[in-house]
């Protein structure tokens, strides 16, 4: 299948296109993607070319009490400026947007990605506060969130 699919708990994730996808960009884990998915409030969203083809870019969200967090959202550097990421984006937010106790989410992005800020920004998010030293090598990050 071509396009936008999803991994909850109650799907099993083919382990070496997430280990393949998740060795490309190395923030995390195949492993801790998985054990994440176990749980019920996560899922998994993933674009692929075609049914043979690698994953172009991948997003993975939590829901809690009232909003959710994008905790990543990776697109394959040769597939970027393509409409993948806001694509995968659109399609977690109709999801959110179809629970009634769901009416915000938010992420944090380093305050250096101005790509994934920019693309942040067009989706409607906005910065709310800076974490300082947010990440493991003391880098800030900039905590943008959308409410609807």
């Amino acid at each position: 299948m071509k396009g936008i699919h999803a991994f909850k708990a109650s799907t099993p994730v083919p382990y070496a296109a997430l280990a393949a996808h998740c060795e490309r960009w190395g923030y995390w884990s195949p492993e801790s993607t998985q054990r994440s998915l176990q749980d019920p409030r996560y899922e998994l969203l993933f674009h692929q070319q075609s049914p043979e083809a690698p994953w172009s870019a991948s997003l993975l969200y939590w829901i809690g009490e009232g909003y959710a967090e994008l905790l990543y959202l990776f697109t394959e550097p040769s597939v970027r400026k393509q409409g993948i990421g806001k694509s995968l984006f659109l399609a977690m937010e109709t999801r959110l947007r179809a629970l009634p106790h769901c009416h915000r989410v938010c992420l944090e992005v380093r305050v250096s990605n101005h790509s994934a800020q920019s693309l942040y920004c067009s989706m409607g998010m906005h910065e709310e506060r800076i974490r300082t030293k947010y990440y493991e090598d003391g880098e800030d990050a900039r905590l943008m969130a959308k409410e609807w």
